[in-house]
């Protein structure tokens, strides 16, 4: 019994020393004078110094800043990462610019799924075509992105990045990532031939926002036999033969098994001469596809109803400022179907998947959900205010109470939405005490 205590003890002294030895290296092009990168005051003025340095397991933190280069991951393990991946201003700010002079990042296909690219503006590349090769690959695929050469597609996880004005043959924004791709925006990309947003992409590709693409076919996703679900692809272009949105999604080839499907996804006003949503693919369901009549389970062709899809400026081609965020009356809202990978996900705001939307716990079709939120206001004379939005014909039941466990709740009131339902308001005059619990019915 002795002897089986040491040797998991020896086992266990391992794993330590592994975690040990993980390391963060630093790269922030405004320091003085470049350093051994091992804090910020030392930190590397370039990327790829970083990743040079970085073994499997470590991780390179990239401050603020525009870096002009090409970076490429050599077939590591690594987190490459901004300071704050989740925050889009933060991520806008963090620049790899690739002065189209080859694929922005570069993954030599050997990553696996802990080699993660995080929270960077990808901009400027240009996987030059030098020539056209079976495999699609060498130097014809990937402006934004290239993954690898067919059948060698990276692993690697791609996320909460902003990538666009990239250009390529084959995916002006991505080609050849078979990990997950998630949380990204992916706009005003280019393909001279076929997938301005993604091209032959495998994996899980899911809440992300894909707009604003353009290729001579498959304007937006091409030969990508993925998982797409929960994503809005709106407004790309095919400018010859078909699929704006998707091309062959599905119909993957070069040996690769076919599978893929498209579920919970918005498919709204892509253009192409034929088949501008959607051609030659495996049958969405729980979509909302424009015009569709191609059947499928659940799916509607109802405008989807965004929040704001021309943005501040009023200009719908400008998509990074769009919100395809949806409104109360998006015919969206609790109109897809519950999986159980959403379990623990979050939508593109980072709020949870499965939410009480507009009258159920039912997931929403696009990348975000619809939230039904309660304002909470306390006025200057101590009464309180609370507000909220009201769906069509939906009566809200408002009960307080000064203790949840011992006193029953008291009904305040109950308003109608009407036909058209809107903003609705109530009043508690009643500061007699500094805490009290309100709770909102929905009938």
């Amino acid at each position: 019994m002795k002897a089986i205590v040491s040797a998991m003890s020896v086992m266990l002294a391992v794993c330590i020393l592994d975690a040990a030895y993980a390391a963060t290296w630093y790269v922030d092009a405004s320091v003085p004078k470049a350093g051994d990168g091992t804090s910020w005051e030392k930190a590397f003025k370039r990327i790829q110094l970083g990743i040079n340095k970085a073994v499997d397991g470590d991780t390179v933190i990239v401050a603020q800043g525009t870096y002009v280069e090409n970076v490429n991951f050599q077939g590591k393990n690594i987190v490459l990462t901004s300071t704050q991946p989740t925050n889009w201003d933060i991520v806008a700010k963090t620049i790899i610019d690739g002065n189209k002079a080859g694929s922005v990042v570069t993954f030599l296909g050997t990553e696996d799924e802990t080699s993660v690219l995080s929270g960077f503006t990808l901009r400027n590349g240009n996987g030059t075509p030098t020539f056209f090769s079976s495999a699609w690959g060498d130097g014809t695929g990937g402006g934004g992105i290239f993954g690898g050469h067919v059948p060698d597609l990276t692993r690697a996880t791609v996320e909460n990045n902003l990538i666009t004005g990239n250009a390529c043959v084959f995916g002006g924004g991505v080609f050849g990532v078979s990990g997950a791709i998630r949380n990204n925006v992916i706009v005003s990309n280019s393909a001279v031939l076929m997938g301005g947003a993604l091209a032959l992409c495998t994996g899980v590709i899911e809440n992300n926002i894909i707009a604003g693409n353009s290729g001579y076919c498959s304007g937006g996703l091409g030969h990508c036999n993925a998982t797409v679900r929960n994503s809005a692809v709106v407004g790309n272009t095919a400018a010859s033969f078909h699929a704006g949105g998707f091309g062959h999604l599905g119909r993957c080839p070069y040996g690769i098994p076919m599978v893929g499907s498209i579920t919970n996804c918005i498919i709204w006003g892509n253009t192409s001469p034929t088949d501008p949503q959607v051609h030659d693919s495996v049958v969405p369901t729980y979509c909302c596809i424009q015009d569709w009549t191609g059947g499928g389970e659940a799916n509607i062709a109802l405008n989807p109803a965004f929040v704001d899809p021309d943005g501040p400026d009023d200009d719908p081609n400008t998509y990074e400022d769009n919100d395809y965020r949806l409104l109360l009356a998006s015919p969206c809202i609790d109109a897809g179907i519950n999986e159980d990978w959403m379990a623990t996900a979050v939508d593109f705001d980072g709020k949870p998947r499965i939410v009480l939307g507009a009258s159920s716990l039912t997931v929403d079709i696009g990348a975000y959900e619809y939230r039904f939120d309660v304002g909470i206001v306390r006025n200057a004379e101590s009464s309180v205010e609370l507000s909220w939005t009201m769906r069509p014909v939906t009566s809200y039941t408002l009960l307080s109470t000064f203790d949840m466990t011992l006193q029953p709740w008291t009904e305040e009131t109950t308003i109608f939405g009407g036909k058209t339902g809107g903003p609705a308001s109530w009043i508690d005059p009643d500061a007699s005490s500094s805490l009290k619990f309100y709770r909102l019915e929905v009938k």
